[in-house]
């Protein structure tokens, strides 16, 4: 074989394939470990592999643990032990200074808040309870966060592992769709009754695509408006939860106006209420703590 040209990147590749060859095949593993590295989904992947006991201070398994890799999704086993470490048992819910008529209160992101997943909501509950005006305090000029995170791909903004970022999160930032069919027929020549709803519901509009196929169950929302076309499927039952455009405070607010049934605004700080005398409420900012077991209720 004759190579006309080599470049410095091609030779270091090359080398630094055959070093790894090399060590791939003097390794010391243990027989179950070898065993895992054996299989044909791992044969002739680039795995590495760490196990240390903090209990014994002694090293596990240790294979190709100095590569480098891609660490894609393996970044969350990081931030659920972060949380899992210094959040405790509960979080800050929500900070608030009340008046006689209102409540100002200012977002603390906390994503738990609605979501159709934890069914105790402190927050909700101390909120309706209050029956006063609710202005929501916009900090905008301190979130500095992008609804989308950088290197995230902008095709899969209908997808619930894309849901954007937001000062007030309600109910998770997402959609969630789903279609039931009766097992009951008035007539057997008709096809089982299919409904569809949302959970919350929502006063955007909502399109039904008409097309025969695919037959599965989708809703989509375009790109950069909260507009839902739903198509039906064949499945019995199913569900899918798509992001909704945050649009700052907005979509917050306005969902949270009709699941509370109350007045809720943004604080505009250059036109404040008259009613917001918090400046003599007294006591400082207030709060109201999350607490969650974990199995989320």
């Amino acid at each position: 074989m004759i190579f006309k040209k080599q470049s410095p990147a091609l030779l270091l590749f090359v080398c630094s394939f055959f070093a790894f060859s090399s060590f791939a095949q003097t390794v010391s593993v243990s027989p179950a470990l070898n065993k895992i590295l054996g299989t044909k989904e791992l044969k002739y992947a680039h795995v590495g592999v760490y196990v240390f006991d903090d209990s014994s201070k002694k090293e596990i398994e240790n294979y190709q643990s100095d590569k480098y890799f891609v660490p894609a999704s393996n970044t969350k086993l990081f931030s659920l032990y972060a949380g899992m470490k210094f959040l405790g048992d509960s979080i800050l819910g929500l900070a608030y200074k009340e008046s006689d008529t209102a409540i100002l209160i200012d977002p603390t992101g906390d994503p738990t808040f609605l979501h159709p997943d934890f069914l105790t909501q402190p927050v909700f509950d101390f909120l309706k309870k209050k029956h006063k005006k609710i202005y929501v305090a916009d900090n905008s000029r301190t979130w500095l966060e992008n609804p989308l995170g950088a290197g995230w791909s902008w095709d899969d903004y209908n997808d619930d592992y894309n849901i954007e970022r937001s000062q007030f999160p309600v109910y998770g930032n997402f959609i969630r769709w789903t279609q039931e069919k009766s097992p009951f027929r008035s007539n057997p020549a008709f096809e089982a009754t299919a409904t569809v709803f949302s959970t919350p519901e929502i006063p955007w509009p909502v399109r039904f695509n008409t097309d025969s196929l695919p037959k599965t169950f989708l809703v989509k929302r375009n790109i950069d408006s909260n507009v839902f076309t739903i198509h039906m499927g064949n499945e019995p039952n199913m569900t899918q939860d798509v992001p909704f455009v945050t649009n700052n405070l907005n979509t917050a607010i306005q969902l949270l106006r009709d699941t509370l049934g109350l007045f809720v605004n943004p604080l505009v700080s250059s036109g404040a209420d008259a009613e917001l005398h918090f400046s003599r409420a007294g006591g400082g900012d207030r709060e109201v703590s999350v607490a969650h077991d974990p199995d989320g209720e």
